[in-house]
């Protein structure tokens, strides 16, 4: 089988099993009743469009999945990020799902750069409100295809669908200046970390031009900051697209010693200049794991 990453592009016509059944409904958060069957995508197209990169992948006669690239700025092919936000079903069950996942995001080059918990509630609407996030870089799109291509992959899978809910799932692009994954240590620190999902952005150019995402306080440093990159969807014959949930624009990640200094940095007046350029700001304190 010939590798994602490699080039050219494959051309329409050939036959590639890249991905399975078990990994579209696990992206997508459907129920999955048949382990014994699994469907082989048939088709691999990669094309620019002027809306900017698309990958789709055809399963069968049926059915389509899609990674769309936002706007003609994201590259595909550059690092890319993986942003899991969602709450919890059965919590034994997702620790034991990450603990066999694990080896085939590192053996693709992939990176766990941030795993968390929720401490507290901040501000913002309730409707978007997660108990965990889950940053994994990836060199690019084609190593996380050649991850889920995997047929052990798709198969341990089945176990975060029955663990999760409400399943926040998109890729976002770094904005500060770390732009590659990083290696992949075990967290060891008794850190606190400010997690600011931003929406309904107003004119985040600062974020760009200025010190404010360099900013490095007593009260917090920043840690990770992705912008939204691509969305996953999927279409079924004689339909239309139909993206995966993803309502996270901008995501801010800050580390700090404890709650109280964090609560302080957020009143702040650089920081309330930070929030101003969003219309929507849900702030939470959440306990790193990874």
């Amino acid at each position: 089988m010939q590798h994602l990453n490699s080039r050219p592009y494959f051309k329409e016509g050939q036959k590639h099993e890249v991905l399975s059944g078990w990994f579209i409904y696990f992206i997508m958060d459907c129920a999955i009743s048949d382990m014994s069957i699994l469907i082989n995508f048939s088709l691999l197209l990669k094309k620019k469009q002027m809306s900017g990169q698309v990958i789709t992948c055809e399963i069968n006669s049926k059915i389509s999945i899609t990674i769309s690239a936002i706007d003609d700025r994201v590259d595909l092919d550059q690092p890319i990020y993986a942003i899991n936000w969602f709450n919890l079903k059965r919590s034994w069950l997702y620790v034991l799902y990450s603990k066999l996942a694990y080896p085939h995001v590192i053996k693709v080059g992939g990176s766990p750069l941030f795993k968390g918990k929720l401490i507290e509630k901040l501000e913002g609407e309730n409707s978007y409100d997660r108990e965990v996030l889950l940053i994994v870089g990836y060199l690019n799109a084609d190593s996380f295809l050649k991850m889920v291509s995997n047929k052990w992959f798709q198969i341990k899978s089945f176990l975060r669908l029955k663990a999760v809910r409400e399943f926040n799932f998109g890729f976002a692009r770094r904005i500060d200046n770390k732009q590659q994954p990083e290696a992949s240590t075990p967290y060891r620190g008794n850190k606190v970390y400010l997690i600011h999902v931003m929406q309904d952005m107003t004119d985040d150019k600062p974020l760009f031009n200025n010190d404010l995402l360099e900013l490095k306080t007593k009260e917090g440093t920043l840690f990770f900051s992705g912008k939204k990159a691509a969305v996953i969807g999927q279409t079924r014959k004689g339909g239309k697209l139909k993206n995966n949930p993803f309502f996270v624009e901008r995501l801010l990640v800050w580390e700090g010693e404890d709650a109280k200094q964090l609560k302080q940095f957020v009143k702040s007046p650089e920081y309330l200049q930070i929030k101003s350029m969003s219309g929507k700001n849900n702030l939470y304190l959440f306990d790193r794991l990874v």
